[in-house]
């Protein structure tokens, strides 16, 4: 029983490898906007691409290509509480996927309130079903935790300087 699922699984995963797929891009010098070029050297089409994101109002795909399952894009209802946002593009038909040796451009733009570039796993799905993760591809996402918290820290910093000033105060005076 053991054998013909590690076979199964083993051709599932020969199906497509990191080679297959290069993703190249990130950030724009505004930072408003993120540009990918996802390129496939595998044998099937890529019918799929999934890009995690941080405030996105608007997103591109090329031509023959379907935006409609993104989540969490700026101003438009909540369809899933607590999934993390993506930009999902999915091919209208294997036939308008990115075949063998082909490139396709996709995009979105940040709202105004802004994002911070990071590392990200993008998620690609070839016609098959098979699927790979490509990690640190640069995707918009939440502003750092030290930045944000940067006040609380620096005031923290300060009351604990200003506490052991005061005990080594006390302590000098103390002694006799």
């Amino acid at each position: 029983m053991r054998l013909p699922l590690a076979i199964l699984l083993a051709v599932g995963i020969a199906g497509a490898s990191a080679q297959d797929v290069t993703i190249t891009g990130g950030v724009s010098e505004d930072r408003h906007t993120y540009d990918w070029t996802v390129t496939n050297q595998g044998t099937g089409p890529i019918t799929r691409v999934e890009f995690p994101h941080y405030n996105a109002d608007l997103v591109f795909a090329p031509d023959g290509w379907t935006t409609q399952a993104t989540t969490g894009l700026v101003g438009r209802p909540v369809t899933s509480k607590g999934a993390p946002p993506r930009f999902i593009a999915s091919a209208s038909e294997p036939l308008n996927g990115i075949l063998k040796g082909r490139s396709a451009t996709f995009g979105l733009r940040v709202a105004p309130s802004g994002a911070f570039p990071r590392k990200c796993t993008v998620t690609v799905t070839f016609a098959d079903g098979t699927r790979l993760e490509w990690p640190g591809v640069e995707c918009p996402g939440g502003e750092p935790w030290l930045r944000r918290n940067f006040p609380v820290v620096g005031l923290g910093g300060c009351f604990v300087v200003f506490v052991a000033i005061r005990h080594l105060i006390r302590k000098r005076k103390s002694r006799p």
